[in-house]
């Protein structure tokens, strides 16, 4: 089970840890949309996969939430 160390989670590892796990372009999604709405991230594990893949469905989501956030 996660407890909050590098290398449990990759979005702790990029939010609290200053990692990259994700490709830049969802990394830049991820952070901004943090900084507007945190809890938008919240309940994503299902997303993970394709974030770190950074696949086009995993963009839109993020693209997507950004817009919702704005």
């Amino acid at each position: 089970m996660p407890n909050g160390r590098p290398g449990d989670h990759p979005l702790t590892d990029l939010l609290n840890h200053g990692h990259h796990p994700f490709p830049a372009e969802v990394e830049e999604l991820i952070l901004e949309l943090h900084q507007l709405n945190p809890k938008a991230l919240v309940n994503t594990e299902d997303m993970l996969t394709d974030w770190l893949q950074g696949t086009e469905r995993g963009i839109t989501w993020l693209k997507e939430k950004l817009s919702e956030s704005r």
